[in-house]
This record gives C-alpha cells, structure tokens and sequence, in this order.
C-alpha cells in the first residue's frame, strides 16, 4: 500500500518503495508505533528525531543487527496483528480473524546454539486488549504461551517439530488448555541463515526518540530496515545488550515490540522449568485426548504424549512424517495459531448469538 501522507510513510516504508514508488524511506520512515487497526487513523506515530543520515555514519561506528544464541528477554510492549502481512488488502487468513490485533506484553526465551542438537524457543503474551481492525472485542485478555522445539535430525529432514500452545483468560466459550500441532515454520535459525538476512539488512540511518514507547525513556538508535522489517539497535554503549541485541523492533503489519532486560545466557540458569512451565500436571477428563495432558490436535506421533515429564523432547527424537517449514519466520513474535482458532470460535458464537 503506497504510504500518501507522511503519517502513513512513519507507519510503513519498506525498503522496495524506491523501486516500486520512487519513494526514499529516511531514518525516521517506517518506524510504526502503537497501532490497532489497519487504517492510518489506527496508529499512533512515535515522535522520532533524526539524528544522521546513512552517508553521515561510517560503517565502522554503526551498530549492527544481533541476536545472542541464548537469552531471556522482557516483551515490554508492543502491538501485534494476527493476520501479518507486508499489505492488508491482501490477507492470508480468513476475516475477521487476520485484521485482530493485540497489544501484548510478556517474555521471549531462546537457546538456539549452532552446537546444539535441541533447538528451542518460548514465548509468553499477555494481550492487554484485542481489537478487531480497530474495534474493540469486549472480555478478551488472553495470556498465552507458545514452546518451540526441533531436533538436529528434524532440522536436517525438514520436520518442523512440535509447538506446544498453553491458554489462559479466555471466556468460558473459548476451548483453552493445552494443545500441541507441527510448528507451522521450526524454530529459526538465527545463527546462520537468519544471521546472514540480518547481515544484509539496509543501514537507514540513526535516530533520537524523545519517549521510547512503553519504557517512557529517550533513546538514541540505529535504524536497519529489510523490505517492511525494520530494526532497531541501542547506541549507547553502556547498556548491557550493546551490540548484541535490539532494543526495539517495528513492522506495518507484522508486530512491533520493546525489549529491556536482556540476560545472555541459558534460560534454564534462572528458570529451570521454562521449557516444560505450564503444561498441566493433571490429564484431561473428558474430550477426544482424555487421559492426556495436552491435545493432540493433528493426531502426530511426536504430540502424542506431551507432559512436563516428555517434554521437551529428547535431541535424538525420531522424525515422524508430517508438516514442512514453508518459509523462514521472524521469532520475535508467538505464531499465535491456538489462540486464532479460539478466537476464531468465539466469533463465530458471537455471531450466531446476534442472529438467533
């Protein structure tokens, strides 16, 4: 969607408008902000100073995107839209489902070290507020947890591995619990191939926000941007994730998020039960999977029998046949499947109620 107005030029300006509009992104273009709908009117512009442009930034002192191999990081806001896309006139996901955004807040874990043979990544999101392209949906405020796990085997056969979905907060009307599916995408690579898109990422220039969203501070960053991605990196180097981490991420379409607190190391260290925390200690009752701790709901070998004591799996787990990564995924954001199909039911309850 060509940006017409310089509000719509902050909220979206990848790095392909040159060729497709002639249009120059600036350090302070496409940057985002808060937003819960599609329209520009559903936005709020996060005041952005510029501070130099590219051709004023040696290569030397511009601090380059990074992701550390194993971390545990604050989700200190952001906005998130189920539906991401680079255009929303063109939605992958059924309406009204793909135009739900959220505003979330929670934790991101990784431990994705090239040398290890289990791959995982967990993030925990709380939507404080859930609309629908802009209008409220009433007592929706979910908290969910997604597990990632894949095998070196499953990696190098291209099998996802499992992604285990925990619910809470739903209404009563929303099947919730524990479920478990084929990773839509496996867990990203973002040592090598993702470390490698990040390395090849435009230099837009560096930047002052008065007020960094959220954290209500004033910061000076970095801009990378790669087509509708963009990146933001601290340059203060008194900040522990200097150089290694971002501060903050933006998207049109696709999430944006702050990030604070930083901790570089194995996630288990301070949180021996992240990669198992949630997952019931007690079976189901009733429904197809009763006597099961969580759903099996593709009927996979390796969703079979999830439990705190199962999982994750071992790094030798066998390769059951089932779902292909398709595309590479951005991790900063929950998949959010679960929690679409939920909503989805919801909806369509609240629709039947309104015509009945």
């Amino acid at each position: 969607v060509k940006p017409e107005t310089q509000r719509a030029k902050q909220r979206r300006c990848y790095t392909n408008y040159k060729e497709l509009y002639g249009i120059d992104c600036g350090p302070c273009d496409g940057i985002a902000g808060p937003y819960w709908g599609d329209s520009d009117k559903d936005f709020t512009p996060t005041e952005c100073v510029v501070v130099s442009q590219p051709h004023e930034v040696a290569e030397s002192e511009r601090v380059a995107p990074k992701l550390p191999p194993q971390f545990s990081v604050d989700v200190v806001g952001g906005s998130d839209r189920f539906g991401r896309t680079t255009n929303p006139v063109h939605d992958q996901l059924p309406g009204p489902i793909a135009k739900i955004y959220g505003q979330i807040s929670g934790k991101w874990f990784m431990d994705v070290r090239p040398e290890s043979d289990l791959w995982l990544l967990r993030h925990d999101t709380t939507y404080a507020s859930v609309t629908e392209d802009g209008i409220p949906i009433p007592f929706v405020a979910p908290h969910v947890s997604e597990i990632h796990a894949q095998t070196t085997a499953q990696r190098k056969a291209n099998i996802t591995g499992p992604m285990v979905s925990l619910i809470e907060g739903l209404p009563h009307q929303i099947p919730g619990g524990c479920t478990c599916i084929p990773d839509p995408v496996g867990v990203p690579d973002t040592q090598a191939s993702w470390a490698k898109g990040l390395g090849g990422m435009q230099y837009m220039g560096r930047i002052r926000l008065p007020e960094l969203e959220y954290l209500k501070t004033p910061i000076e960053l970095d801009h990378w941007a790669s087509w509708f991605f963009h990146i933001f990196m601290d340059t203060n180097t008194s900040v522990p994730h200097y150089g290694k981490a971002p501060s903050r991420l933006a998207s049109a379409y696709a999430g944006t998020a702050v990030y604070n607190n930083w901790i570089m190391e194995d996630p288990k260290i301070r949180d021996p039960e992240v990669w198992h925390r949630g997952i019931p200690t007690q079976p189901m009752s009733v429904g197809p999977d009763r006597g099961q701790y969580c759903m099996n709901a593709k009927k996979v070998p390796f969703c079979a029998n999830i439990s705190q004591a199962t999982y994750p799996p071992r790094a030798d787990a066998g390769l059951p046949a089932t779902g292909h990564a398709a595309e590479p995924r951005l991790p900063f954001f929950p998949h959010g499947q679960h929690l679409q199909e939920s909503l989805a039911n919801y909806l369509g309850e609240k629709a039947k109620a309104i015509v009945v």
